[in-house]
């Protein structure tokens, strides 16, 4: 989950420029430079080792009651545990976006 916590790890995108960079021969090195990145697959990032302080500093509540919903069991009901989901990959999205 690299992608969303680079405080710990490192931006895996920054890593991939500097290889980039440090390929062009420092004459070539001049001007200014573009990157596109018209896609950043990443594959599907859903932890992360700080991610519950992260849950419970942004949905304001604590995620271990609802660890079983992301096993695909209910708890309370189907509402609560979808909306638990939602608040699961809401963060997820958040982090991304942050980082």
């Amino acid at each position: 989950m690299r992608q969303i916590q680079p405080r710990s790890h490192g931006s895996p995108l920054r890593a991939i420029l500097q290889q980039v960079a440090a390929g062009v021969a420092a004459p070539d090195r001049q001007g200014a430079c573009d990157a596109l990145i018209d896609s950043y697959e990443v594959g599907f990032q859903n932890w992360t080792p700080g991610f519950p302080e992260e849950f419970q500093m942004r949905r304001g509540y604590d995620w271990r009651r609802y660890l079983p919903v992301m096993a695909g069991r209910i708890v309370g009901s189907t509402g609560i545990s979808e909306r638990f989901l939602w608040d699961v990959r809401r963060t997820q999205a958040d982090m991304m976006a942050d980082n």
